[in-house]
């Protein structure tokens, strides 16, 4: 499979895929992120983060966020499975899972984050 298709299939997947630079910039998102939360890909590329994290919730995100980049260590390590309130471009909040993967330099240090998202959904009875 060559680097154009897996591109595709990451373009076109059904979850939201971001990718985050160390600065909390979105540089990727996908279509499945344009349907979750409602912002085109040129609407979100380029902007902040905080276009889809609650207002009261941004500095207590931030704070995590910086200390993960900086130590690799926190909430946001991959071996998590988050479940975070969100907003989407009309100001609804839903809720989201995530799970981060991170991109790091040959230092070792992160330059880039991926959100692989999904709406939370309610809890079901088996």
């Amino acid at each position: 499979m060559d680097e154009k298709t897996i591109i595709k299939f990451v373009e076109n997947a059904a979850d939201a895929i971001l990718a985050i630079d160390k600065e909390g910039i979105i540089r990727f998102w996908n279509s499945g992120a344009s349907d979750l939360f409602r912002f085109s890909k040129e609407e979100a590329i380029n902007s902040s983060l905080d276009i889809i994290i609650p207002e009261k919730l941004r500095q207590r995100h931030w704070e995590a966020f910086f200390n993960f980049v900086k130590t690799g260590r926190g909430k946001y390590s991959n071996e998590h499975l988050l479940s975070v309130p969100a907003i989407t471009k009309n100001n609804k909040k839903i809720f989201v899972d995530f799970k981060l993967t991170t991109l790091t330099d040959n230092k070792g240090n992160i330059e880039y984050c991926f959100a692989i998202m999904r709406k939370k959904e309610k809890n079901k009875d088996l």
